[in-house]
């Protein structure tokens, strides 16, 4: 894995449970990753994203951003080179898993 970042909860989601959600994140995501091959380049980025939804579902997705590059002729300005002409966004849920308490295991 190249990045992570994780955003916050709500406050009103005990520590505990944050803690325990955030485990079975990177567990989940460490298991898409083993399946997955990427040769970063400035056409396509590629992310997985995991997302608490309602009723303790943790759901994984795969967002792919694609960019057309524009062509770049010498009297252009150089600093226009490697911006994007157009940006596509696709987002792809891959499934679902449910999380509860008991079946998360985590350490301190």
């Amino acid at each position: 894995m190249e990045a992570l970042i994780v955003f916050s909860f709500d406050e009103g989601v005990a520590r505990i449970r944050a803690k325990a959600v955030v485990h079975a994140v990177f567990h989940e995501l460490s298991k898409v990753e083993k399946h997955q091959y990427y040769r970063p380049n400035l056409r396509e980025i590629i992310s997985f994203r995991a997302y608490l939804a309602p009723f303790n579902k943790l759901v994984i997705t795969k967002r792919k951003r694609r960019a057309m590059l524009a062509k770049y002729r010498g009297d252009a300005k150089f600093s226009n080179a490697f911006k994007p002409k157009r940006i596509y966004v696709d987002e792809i849920r891959l499934y679902s898993v449910d999380v509860a308490d008991s079946n998360v295991e985590f350490g301190d």
